[in-house]
């Protein structure tokens, strides 16, 4: 149902991983996550992951350990997660798989920063955008405002976008992990109509990634040359 791709393992993106697959929201889904073995970079140590879902994210108890339990079995049963290639040293930033976004209905785009009050926008967003896929952004607050200020539409009331203005991070991703949820439980029909309804943003937004005004489309010329 929907497309996750991660490539370095950063803390975040194990906590994202973890919650949703402690509420087995990973099946049917396009999702990569590399093995200890094969990862670019260490995982981090077990116990700052379980301070992570504690402190960082502010999670309950009961939360913080479904989410323990979660990244247990991902790491002992299931990693690595493969979905188009089978390595992980290179940074595929530059490219562009169409399949991974025809065989799926919207994507989790998790970007390198997450809790920071800060606005970091890269490769991985526009991925999406040229490849007309509605998304769920889970980095730092504002994000989709300052997408919005650049001119792209985002996908309110077709995805509950308020998690976007929670400055708190645990809040946050348990806010984003509630709309993944609400988004699986819809059957293949529900999704096709949800989709047919966002074409129009869909389109603008790749219009406005190739046709803009010189001067904003520059920022993107490497990017969009890139994965042609």
């Amino acid at each position: 149902k929907f497309l996750l791709l991660n490539r370095m393992p950063r803390i975040h993106r194990i906590g994202l991983i973890s919650l949703l697959h402690s509420k087995k929201l990973l099946d049917n889904t396009l999702t990569s996550f590399p093995s200890e073995e094969l990862s670019p970079s260490p995982f981090s140590k077990k116990v700052h992951i379980s301070q992570y879902f504690k402190r960082m994210l502010n999670f309950d108890n009961q939360t913080k350990s479904d989410c323990l339990k979660a990244w247990q079995d991902l790491e002992n049963n299931h990693f690595p997660l493969v979905v188009d290639v089978d390595e992980w040293d290179t940074n595929h930033y530059g490219t562009s798989v169409e399949w991974l976004y025809d065989r799926t209905f919207f994507s989790i785009v998790v970007e390198s920063i997450y809790d920071d009050l800060s606005v970091f926008l890269d490769e991985k967003i526009w991925k999406p955008i040229y490849n007309y896929h509605p998304f769920i952004m889970v980095g730092c607050p504002n994000s989709l405002k300052k997408l919005r200020e650049l001119g792209f539409k985002t996908f309110h009331p077709f995805i509950d976008e308020s998690y976007d203005s929670e400055h708190n991070h645990g809040k946050r991703m348990l806010m984003i992990s509630n709309e993944i949820e609400r988004l699986c439980k819809l059957d293949i029909q529900q999704l096709k109509k949800w989709f047919d309804n966002l074409i129009p943003i869909l389109e603008h937004n790749k219009n406005k990634l190739l046709y803009d005004d010189v001067q904003k489309q520059s920022i993107f010329t490497e990017f969009v040359e890139g994965i042609r």
